[in-house]
């Protein structure tokens, strides 16, 4: 085998644990507060994003789903009351997503 292929394969090897060890805690601190793992994921993203990136469809694309596999969670958080819309400046139709810190 080339010098570097074991290098890359260990390489590999341990972002796939980090990545598995990763989805394991996102699920276990998700159902400690009573939500799903895709909740959890936007509301971090609704905290770390500028608000231009904290609407439903570049959620969407950057989770990698459908739109429909975001907004069905993000009206669970909104009856939780832990997202709120907030109106964007200049667009009446558009709403971008907030956390509320509750």
């Amino acid at each position: 085998t080339a010098p570097g292929s074991e290098l890359d394969h260990k390489l590999a090897a341990a972002v796939e644990r980090a990545g598995h060890a990763l989805t394991v805690r996102l699920r276990d601190e998700a159902q400690r507060h009573g939500l799903s793992p895709i909740q959890v994921q936007i509301l971090l993203r609704l905290v770390g994003e500028p608000p231009v990136r904290r609407r439903v469809g570049v959620l969407a694309a950057e989770l990698d789903v459908r739109g429909p596999t975001v907004s069905h969670p993000v009206a669970a958080l909104r009856r939780k009351g832990l997202v709120r819309d907030v109106p964007v400046a200049g667009d009446r139709r558009s709403r971008q997503l907030d956390a509320t810190g509750d």
